[in-house]
């Protein structure tokens, strides 16, 4: 991917082989390495290119959260995103 990665822009999302079970603390630790992507604590973000809007959402993220609190958060942050990225002005 490097040689391509040096010309072509890219956004990534974390998936399940990310996640390094045995050792909770460092789950997502080559992906974090590897890619930096907007809000890179809770890897999950949106961003606009023209009049398209953009999510990445990744239900993986829950390593060392607990399921309800982690479930609320993208649930509020999804709902925030779109409210604000359905405003006129951002259109």
């Amino acid at each position: 991917m490097q040689p391509i990665m040096r010309y072509i822009p890219y956004m990534t999302s974390p998936g399940n082989h990310e996640i390094m079970v045995h050792n909770d603390s460092s789950s997502f630790i080559h992906y974090k390495n590897r890619f930096t992507m907007p809000n890179h604590d809770s890897m999950w973000y949106s961003w606009n290119i023209s009049n398209s809007h953009f999510i990445s959402y990744s239900s993986e993220t829950i390593y060392d959260w607990v399921l309800d609190e982690i479930k609320n958060l993208q649930i509020n942050w999804l709902i925030n995103d779109l409210e604000i990225a359905n405003k006129p002005e951002n259109k």
